[in-house]
């Protein structure tokens, strides 16, 4: 299970300096996602991670990706966090393919076993590597509403009695959701949002809307995302 990933890349300071970007992708990959999904990797592939690879770049640091899929369960598509050159291989449509990704959204649980895979990939850049300015970027992309242990306002609890009391400058915590045929509504995504002590939302509305329209649009707010992003993360 991903709770248990901790392998990072190593950092060469000569190059990467002294600070790092842990960027942790948590995927739904549930049924109602299956259309979108190639339309998902590519625009993380090609605009989202090119995107921070630059601000790391540019602001001297490291930069390390981790992504999981949920659905039934919460499956590691990276093994553990690695460069942006060793994250792309690995980021493809079909490591989303796999049996125990269904048709149960376990969102709790991913964000929960996210934050602190993402936690123990800073202590490991802190205690081999020396890094001792990490931040934490947490982005969890989902088109429904968990439904799988921990449900309800307990399961909201738990994520934000660990997502609520953190720095934002430090951790940033970015919900999405994927208005789809079968999703969320923006006031219960607010709600959700509010509830799970998540720092920054972005609610892409693709109701109604045909498959290229959804891929299109999901492309163009997650462009602009990654360009607001990117300036927060000196």
């Amino acid at each position: 299970m991903n709770s248990q990933i901790t392998y990072v890349d190593p950092v060469n300071k000569t190059k990467e300096g002294q600070g790092a970007i842990v960027l942790h992708l948590l995927i739904d990959a549930s049924d109602s996602m299956k259309d979108m999904m190639p339309t998902v990797v590519r625009t993380f592939n090609g605009i989202v991670i090119p995107a921070l690879q630059g601000a790391a770049d540019r602001y001297v640091k490291a930069f390390r990706i981790g992504c999981v899929a949920f659905s039934d369960e919460v499956v590691p598509i990276i093994n553990g966090f690695r460069t942006m050159e060793k994250a792309s291989r690995q980021l493809n449509a079909s490591a989303f393919d796999r049996s125990e990704l269904y048709q149960n959204t376990k969102l709790y649980w991913a964000m929960i076993s996210g934050f602190h895979a993402a936690c123990r990939a800073r202590k490991e850049l802190q205690t081999r590597d020396r890094i001792t300015n990490t931040r934490i970027k947490l982005v969890i992309l989902s088109d429904g509403a968990n439904n799988l242990e921990p449900k309800g306002t307990d399961g909201e609890a738990k994520v934000r009695a660990l997502y609520g009391i953190q720095d934002a400058e430090l951790v940033q915590t970015t919900l999405m959701y994927f208005h789809t045929d079968w999703g969320v509504n923006k006031p219960e995504f607010n709600r959700i949002a509010n509830a799970t002590g998540c720092s920054s939302r972005l609610y892409i509305d693709g109701l109604g809307k045909s498959l290229a329209e959804k891929q299109a649009t999901f492309r163009h707010e997650l462009d602009i995302w990654s360009r607001n992003t990117v300036g927060n993360l000196k």
